[in-house]
């Protein structure tokens, strides 16, 4: 699991970078501004949707994660 963090964590923010980019020289000139605010929120909405669904309470293996820290 360490080497899988080591290899994504690199690749996904290297691609958090990239990707506003390419867009930003893709799109209209008059759709840059929505394509990258579309991006970010995306990558928010992400990132608030994957701590709900994340949580131990949520998931119903709440008293092993307990026992097992």
């Amino acid at each position: 699991m360490s080497f899988c963090r080591h290899e994504t964590v690199p690749c996904v923010g290297l691609v958090n970078c990239v990707a506003p980019m390419v867009l930003s020289e893709t799109t209209p000139h008059k759709y840059r501004g929505a394509f990258g605010t579309v991006h970010q929120l995306s990558v928010t909405i992400g990132i608030f949707l994957s701590s709900v669904f994340g949580l131990p309470q949520l998931m119903g293996w709440f008293h092993a994660y307990l026992k097992s820290t």
